[in-house]
């Protein structure tokens, strides 16, 4: 491990082949159970039915009891249904069979493979002649279910994986409940879909909720991992090295466990040389945001898209929140902008209608109703995953994001206690300095008092570092930084680089000079720069004015030895003329020191 300037640990990235592909975790029992299924084939049928949510692991998992069974059992047929706005009748099989079937020589079809002639065009040079046209449109689409199925058997394919069947066309569901009730050889089907999307009256509720006797069936429902089993997924995609807690944690809370969202944002994180380690395990820089990964921001891009503008607009108003809300105050904070019909600007939905308002869609219903956003036992209502919600706030104009952030505010600041941490957040969001600067400073006082340095040094930075503040309005926040909660913090080097900056600004009066320039000495002395230290500190003596405990601190300071170059003790800084600054060893300063605390002048 190597340190950078800062103190802190430099990445440890030899190169592309850190991170490796994810193992398998936290599915054991779903494994073995559709695993188990599968050996049984073709001896007992077999429906398998895999549900969760998008990027749980779906398709992991039947790729896994596929590697395990398919040696002893039947040929598998994966086929994928593509989100396709207007699906092709029976595409998704089509298109399968098209890859691992070559053409129909040597399958020995009967004639009614003819019926194949409009789905399988580049067959038909090979293919029967087609059937006679029927009257009834139903007893094509049977010929055409029939002929398929036939492919299959001639083709030794017992064994159908259908992904993604929440996106399946009518057609595609109905071949599906066909072979499952063909007699005396059904085929055996996996299907994955996401239940969220799975309309009322969909087909596969019949799969699903009719088991033939004779088949085996297995359903199996994917959640969440663990802290644990993020763990361990993270760190089988590091070498098995291990992972901090602190990291684990904070991707479990971010992503909510969802792998496909772990694995995206360890893969992104180490692009970006975020990943980091230190002490023999792997952490990350700073534990503070996480970018949303493309993979996920598309997908929540597209499922937002399906939304009305009003619903579209609780989405903003659940991602600025952050927390779980009461659906009454996301109602509050989604009204359109004055002057704006309810409706939004007549944005037509997916479907082509024209979107309606407010009013007459509850659209808070609606974004839960879409899956993006959940509500609790108590009727809050928050966002499921919290890479969605970023996904969400990074898409939004930012002159939206502003409005929300001050309804917000205007919402918090009626509630008792007031939330100043995220009254200051809200009003910061909305570039509301003022009013960000007073909740910073009373959040900050409360974090200090409660003994959370780190967080009151986290907020008062944030104001230090905002341009928008004037100097001499940040002089007194530099006073209040507690110092020693910068250690092996990132922002250091901004906090040194925004001290300097006050000092050569020329807008500060003495007394807050020599305070900005006394903190940065006592943050140079604690990062081990002692000569820089001391200059700083020698300057801010005089400047001071009066004799006070800050002189007496600055002087004792500059009078402690510090180990030189060569490990020798010498004096924190050179000895200024006529000693001034400087306490010789043995010596004591004779001066009269103003303690903080009786304000009494104590000759020494």
């Amino acid at each position: 491990m190597t340190v950078g300037a800062d103190g802190t640990a430099e990445p440890g990235r030899a190169g592309g082949d850190d991170v490796g592909t994810p193992a398998l975790v936290g599915r054991d029992r779903e494994l073995r159970r559709v695993a188990d299924a599968l050996s049984s084939l073709p001896r007992i049928p077999a429906l398998v039915l895999v549900e969760g949510e998008a990027g749980i692991g779906k398709s992991r998992l039947v790729r896994e009891a596929l590697a395990r069974a398919v040696p002893r059992g039947p040929r598998p047929l994966v086929a994928l249904c593509p989100p396709f706005r207007e699906a092709l009748t029976l595409g998704p099989v089509v298109d399968a069979v098209r890859q691992a079937v070559p053409g129909p020589a040597g399958l020995g079809l009967s004639a009614l493979a003819g019926a194949l002639r409009p789905v399988l065009p580049e067959w038909s040079d090979e293919l029967p002649p087609p059937p006679p046209a029927p009257a009834d449109a139903s007893v094509a689409r049977h010929r055409l279910m029939r002929a398929l199925a036939e492919v299959l058997d001639r083709a030794g394919i017992g064994l159908l994986v259908v992904e993604d069947v929440h996106w399946a066309d009518e057609a595609t569901l109905e071949f599906l409940v066909f072979l499952a009730a063909r007699r005396p050889d059904p085929v055996s089907l996996v299907l994955t879909y996401r239940a969220d999307e799975v309309p009322a009256d969909s087909l596969l509720l019949r799969l699903s909720s009719r088991p033939s006797p004779d088949v085996r069936h297995v359903r199996v429902a994917l959640g969440a991992l663990t802290v644990a089993d993020t763990r361990r997924l993270v760190s089988s995609m590091l070498a098995d090295e291990h992972v901090s807690t602190a990291f684990a944690a904070f991707l479990h809370d971010r992503t909510e466990g969802v792998p496909l969202a772990l694995e995206e944002c360890v893969l992104l994180m180490h692009d970006r040389a975020d990943l980091v380690r230190r002490d023999g395990e792997w952490v990350r820089r700073t534990l503070d945001e996480i970018a949303v990964p493309p993979t996920i921001r598309d997908a929540v891009t597209e499922r937002a898209a399906r939304l009305r503008p009003a619903a579209r607009r609780v989405l903003l108003a659940a991602a600025v929140l952050a927390d779980p809300a009461p659906s009454a105050h996301l109602a509050a904070l989604a009204e359109p902008p004055p002057g704006e019909p309810r409706g939004g600007h007549g944005t037509a939905g997916a479907d082509g209608h024209e979107a309606g308002g407010a009013g007459d869609g509850e659209p808070v219903a609606e974004a839960v109703r879409s899956g993006l956003l959940v509500e609790d036992g108590a009727g809050r209502v928050a966002f499921r995953h919290g890479l969605a919600a970023r996904a969400v706030y990074d898409q939004a104009r930012p002159e939206d994001r502003r409005t929300v952030h001050r309804r917000a505010a205007a919402l918090l600041e009626g509630t008792h206690p007031r939330p100043v941490g995220r009254l200051a957040h809200h009003l910061r969001q909305a570039g509301e300095i003022d009013g960000w600067s007073r909740y910073a400073q009373q959040a900050a006082d409360l974090a200090n008092a409660s003994g959370d340095h780190a967080r009151a040094a986290a907020l008062l930075l944030d104001l230090i570092a905002e341009p928008a503040l004037p100097a001499p309005s940040v002089a007194p926040l530099v006073a209040k930084l507690p110092l020693l909660a910068f250690s092996g913090d990132a922002r250091r080097s901004e906090l040194l680089a925004r001290l300097r900056g006050l000092l050569d600004s020329g807008e500060l009066a003495p007394g807050d000079r020599a305070e900005v320039r006394g903190q940065l000495g006592r943050l140079l002395r604690h990062l081990g720069d002692y000569a820089a230290a001391a200059a700083e500190l020698e300057q801010a003596v005089p400047e001071i004015g009066e004799p006070s405990f800050a002189v007496a601190w600055a002087m004792t300071a500059l009078g402690v030895p510090v180990p030189d170059d060569r490990g020798a003790p010498a004096l924190a800084g050179p000895r200024p003329p006529h000693g001034r600054g400087v306490v010789a060893p043995g010596a004591r300063p004779d001066l009269a020191v103003r303690r903080p605390d009786d304000g009494a002048a104590r000759p020494r």
